[in-house]
């Protein structure tokens, strides 16, 4: 079967036309579309890459592929490019973002204990949610505006 995609604001489009659903909720396709794109670059690149190792198809299957198809498209480039074996390994993907980072409900990174890293993403998350207004944000976080304008200058938002 062959696979093209378009900008269709996150969804893949097969040859015959189907809008699909994001990449993220299709981890069946995210094998057979990796193996295209490890295809596609190992000739491009003339490299004698194969395959991957199954720790590799598992972090694959299990990221959350916020840039979707094209930011696999690009990972698999990188990966056939940086790799040594024949066979791309898990230290060969390198993700745009790390889903850990945001695995949470609220947005906040739950993995890391830095408070100021906690704080930061709670000011910014706060700031966008209310679409600048620091009165909202402010009172949405407890803080007063002076407060929230020492933050944001803090942490150059």
């Amino acid at each position: 079967m062959k696979l093209e995609y378009a900008d269709t604001g996150g969804a893949c489009e097969s040859a015959n036309g189907d809008l699909h659903t994001p990449l993220r909720e299709r981890g069946g396709d995210i094998d057979l579309l990796a193996d295209h794109f490890l295809a596609r670059y190992a000739a491009a690149y003339g490299r004698e890459v194969t395959g991957f190792t199954e720790a590799a198809r598992r972090q694959m299957r299990t990221y959350a592929w916020p840039g979707n198809v094209r930011e696999l498209q690009n990972t698999i480039e990188r990966a056939v490019v940086l790799t040594d074996g024949r066979e791309v390994d898990e230290p060969d993907l390198r993700f745009s973002a790390t889903p850990a980072a945001t695995d949470d409900a609220s947005g906040i990174g739950s993995g890391t204990l830095d408070l100021e890293e906690i704080e930061r993403a709670a000011v910014r998350r706060a700031l966008s949610k209310h679409g600048g207004n620091i009165t909202h944000a402010a009172e949405e976080l407890g803080l007063t505006r002076k407060s929230l304008y020492r933050r944001i200058e803090k942490y150059g938002l």
